[in-house]
């Protein structure tokens, strides 16, 4: 309709803020299991088929919490990409709404 201002998207701004976040957090966890890794993989820690057996499980556990710990910006991004930057002012009042119901 000719006249209708849109303002910007409730939920985008959620999600952008939620990304910057989640980046900011993904940082300071992303190393956090470097050195334990590190540490067992040279036999820093403790030597026999049991250490190696824990050492084992550490990489393998590992490498699933960084590949997990990418995928949270990885679906904050797909749904920045879906979701519009802006949207009628009558919108954002039902989008603020949700928001602030949780």
């Amino acid at each position: 309709m000719p006249g209708m201002v849109n303002v910007q998207h409730p939920l985008h701004a959620y999600l952008v803020d939620l990304q910057k976040s989640v980046s900011e957090v993904q940082r300071k966890l992303s190393g956090k299991l470097d050195r334990p890794s590190a540490n067992f993989a040279a036999g820093n820690v403790w030597a026999g088929p049991t250490a190696e057996a824990w050492g084992n499980q550490l990489s393998a556990k590992h490498s699933s919490y960084k590949s997990e710990l990418g995928k949270l910006d990885d679906e904050l991004r797909a749904k920045i990409a879906t979701t519009p930057a802006t949207c009628t002012a009558e919108e954002a009042q039902v989008w603020n709404r949700r928001l602030a119901d949780g």
